[in-house]
């Protein structure tokens, strides 16, 4: 590898810039030097990156008052006219924001961008390369209103792009910026959407494409990942199946090479960084795109997003790879929200362009010379200053620069000693001069809890709240077919997912269909007619005056009357409780019985068993999680004693005495967040592939005629193995009509809202597993595997967690009782 020397005026420029932005780490040495190189070698082995979605740098990091932070509340105010072509309308300025996250996506197209920083779909190009041509950021409300006019007004439309964020709100990115470095200059790669900034990120360029109207495995140039399995370093790409947008599928390589197996749950993140086995390179992509996801694109809430980092954080930090381990936490593009830095012009990756037809009809042709808008973007590590805040970059060429996500690309080139990719990744400013020469022992463990904003969404201030027109998405991890661990193909952004259901997974003793609906949640039924005083119609508006409007909670499902202050308190606790976790008290955790403890999926949870032997006051806060979990779930409840009584334990090994049911609770902090109930079985029927699809499989699987590409070859066989798993989840579960012999029964498994999509269900019944085999009375027997566990009669949610954790369509077992 080329390494730039320091000499000369860059050498010069390097060391008095490094001098002024030096921060209490020692750094001797100039970006890009031999000697930074070479520090940077000697300290970080392993490289995590987490891309967040569709946000910027004054929305997020608006309200945080750390020193050299730009932005609206150290810098502000920063408005924007209602009308750009119409001064008179008036102008609204960034506020701190009164919600966690907005209904109404603003635009980030390519054009989108251009009216929100130039105030036109068509800027002239030759004069913003020239510099005659400035970027004003004046656009944002107007774009807004023009998409979303009939939505609400102007007021409330403007809100949701230039509000920001107080420490207060985001507490867990407001720990980042005080611990780690911070950068005040990072812009997306592409002043547009997702797919092509994170192609971008992970390649330097986009092969010429500016939307998102392209399929995986289409790409061909050079990505991070094949650089990495050329240099025989190792690499994972951990996603949420199906919910992903999964980065390393974007490039034809992956399939070409059959590299699709290091594409792999997020859990296996969480126990790869326990095991201290994370690969050199980890790649986490969030769940997306709406409410019930991960990655804080809108619809989805900012308190999820910050949820998952502290997680991807505290698991790292507690891994036995944490003192040589370096995360880059950023986000692909601003996603339209207001931002007031001027983004900069850049060198071009490539010769490609891009042409989209723009909503004044007329054609646009972008060159890839100009970067999109500011990220909050965060360097974490040991080996890095507390509380840091780093300003712009310095190039190969001794340049002052804007970082981008290309300077990703460039440090990683130089500390695995690989060439950049093409000119954008050349010229991009590295950081590796950020890593100091001694360790931080002051490095915190824990990240603040997530406290969400008192209002989910923004609504718009009229007769009648507007919610997002996509249901939440349920978080049940879906079937992963064997050769196969990745997600299927991105699907269109534009399109409305299928309804699902809104709990982790349904499983067990359920009610009867004509009860089906009975005391699911506890809502609280309005007064009858006979209770509620007689009200007079206005036939001709068609509304009822004074008639109590029920309203269902969009995040916990309950249904409540919210002019009812009973009701309100009753909603509170039970959405309280169902999406934050039950508190079982600090106690909990301490008390637990030596050898009934686990390690959870992130650092510092824990896996707590209760039985009928434990103390009476565990087994009471058991039993009231239990109520929660039934009752969110439509089960039938199993009666307290049968659960909970000493004398219904059952004879084991024809002597010991051991208890039917064992509740594995799942703890984070003081509150149990996931719960699964198993119970002692003896016999159980195989799940078997229904005759209608067994023939539909029989003839995909005659032998195809040589593709002559490997890429064609992998991409049937993934049609395939898709093709099977919607002919799976089509039909009833099918089961043998002889059964066999079981050993272990999951009865109930549950996950809270706000922790779903984090591995928690798989990490139970892992847990659970393990824990059978290693019972003091069964030492001497032999060890049970998954082909002994069957699960209670699940629903089709419960059909995938059960499909997922098995690891294949059929051949898994099902007990009815």
């Amino acid at each position: 590898m080329r390494t730039d020397t320091a000499v000369g005026l860059l050498a010069i420029t390097n060391a008095l810039y490094g001098a002024v932005h030096a921060g209490p780490v020692s750094r001797s040495h100039p970006t890009s030097s031999t000697g930074s190189i070479e520090n940077m070698k000697s300290k970080i082995k392993n490289v995590v990156i987490l891309v967040m979605e569709n946000r910027s740098f004054d929305n997020l990091l608006g309200g945080q008052k750390t020193k050299g932070l730009e932005n609206p509340i150290n810098n502000g105010p920063f408005c924007n006219p209602i009308n750009i072509t119409n001064p008179s309308a008036g102008r609204m300025c960034s506020r701190a924001s009164d919600y966690n996250s907005v209904i109404d996506d603003p635009d980030h197209n390519v054009y989108g961008n251009n009216i929100e920083f130039y105030g036109t779909y068509n800027p002239d190009n030759n004069a913003i390369a020239s510099g005659k041509l400035q970027p004003n950021m004046q656009g944002f409300i107007h774009e807004e209103i023009h998409n979303y006019a009939t939505k609400g007004n102007s007021s409330f439309l403007a809100k949701q792009v230039m509000n920001y964020y107080t420490e207060e709100q985001v507490a867990v990115l407001t720990a980042l910026t005080k611990n780690f470095v911070t950068f005040n200059h990072w812009h997306s790669d592409v002043p547009g959407p997702t797919n092509p900034n994170r192609v971008a990120l992970h390649s330097g360029t986009t092969h010429g494409y500016g939307a998102n109207n392209f399929e995986n495995g289409v790409m061909p140039q050079m990505s991070i990942f094949e650089q990495m399995s050329a240099l025989n370093k190792t690499w994972k790409n951990y996603v949420t199946l199906n919910t992903s947008i999964t980065d390393a599928l974007f490039f034809n390589w992956t399939y070409a090479s059959g590299s699709g197996q290091y594409v792999v749950p997020l859990a296996d993140y969480y126990t790869d960084a326990a095991a201290g086995e994370l690969p050199e390179l980890s790649v986490v992509n969030p769940s997306c795109c709406d409410v019930g996801t991960t990655s804080m694109h809108p619809s989805g809430l900012v308190s999820d997003g910050e949820n998952l980092i502290k997680a991807v954080y505290e698991a790292l930090r507690a891994s036995p790879q944490w003192n040589q381990s370096a995360l880059l936490i950023t986000f692909d593009e601003t996603g339209g929200f207001h931002d007031h830095v001027q983004p900069p012009l850049a060198v071009r990756p490539d010769n490609f362009t891009y042409t989209t037809t723009t909503p004044s009809g007329t054609n646009y042709t972008f060159g890839f010379d100009r970067l999109g808008g500011r990220l909050p973007t965060w360097l974490i590590s040991p080996w890095v200053s507390q509380g840091y805040v780093e300003q712009k970059g310095v190039n190969c060429d001794g340049k002052e620069a804007s970082y981008s996500a290309t300077s990703m690309l460039r440090t990683l080139g130089y500390l695995w000693d690989f060439q950049p990719f093409n000119p954008r990744v050349e010229k991009a400013p590295s950081f590796d001069r950020l890593f100091g020469k001694s360790i931080r022992t002051d490095v915190v463990e824990k990240l603040p809890n997530v406290t969400a904003c008192t209002a989910p969404l923004s609504t718009p201030p009229r007769g009648s709240a507007v919610f997002s027109d996509e249901p939440a998405r349920a978080s049940s991890p879906p079937s992963s077919p064997p050769g196969f661990p990745w997600e299927k193909e991105a699907v269109s952004r534009t399109s409305s997912p299928k309804p699902t259901v809104n709990i982790f997974s349904m499983l067990g003793k359920r009610k009867a269909l004509a009860n089906v609906g009975d005391n699911v949640r506890p809502t609280k039924k309005p007064a009858t007619s006979s209770q509620r005083p007689e009200s007079k119609s206005l036939t001709q508006m068609q509304i009822s005056l004074g008639q109590e409007v029920q309203t269902t909670c969009r995040v916990c499902g309950m249904e409540y009357i919210r002019s009812s202050a009973e009701d309100r308190k009753l909603h509170d606790k039970y959405h309280k409780q169902n999406t934050e976790g039950y508190d079982v008290g600090k106690d909990f955790v301490q008390k637990a019985s030596e050898g009934v403890s686990f390690q959870g999926a992130a650092a510092g949870d824990t896996i707590c068993m209760v039985d009928c032997f434990d103390r009476p006051g565990r087994k009471s806060r058991a039993q009231a999680v239990l109520e929660i979990v039934q009752r969110e779930l439509g089960a039938v409840p199993i009666a307290a004693k049968e659960l909970w009584d000493k004398n219904c334990g059952a004879l084991m090994d024809g002597t010991t005495c051991e208890p039917r049911y064992s509740a594995y609770m799942y703890i984070r902090g003081t509150k149990c967040v996931g719960y699964l109930l198993t119970e002692r079985i003896t016999r159980a029927a195989c799940v078997q592939e229904p005759e209608s699809s067994r023939k539909k499989t029989a003839a995909s699987r005659e032998p195809a005629l040589p593709s002559g590409t490997a890429l064609s070859t992998l991409k049937a066989r993934k049609q395939a193995a898709q093709e099977a798993v919607a002919e799976a989840v089509k039909h009833p579960i099918e089961l043998s009509p002889e059964t066999s012999g079981a050993k272990l029964g999951i009865s109930r498994i549950w996950t809270s809202p706000t922790h779903r999509q984090q591995g928690i269900g798989i990490v139970l019944l892992n847990a659970a597993l393990r824990h059978y085999n290693t019972r003091s009375t069964r030492q001497t027997a032999a060890e049970i595997g998954k082909e002994d566990v069957a699960f209670s009669q699940p629903t089709a949610a419960g059909a995938r967690l059960a499909r997922k954790w098995f690891g294949r369509l059929y051949g898994w077992h099902v007990y009815v009782d």
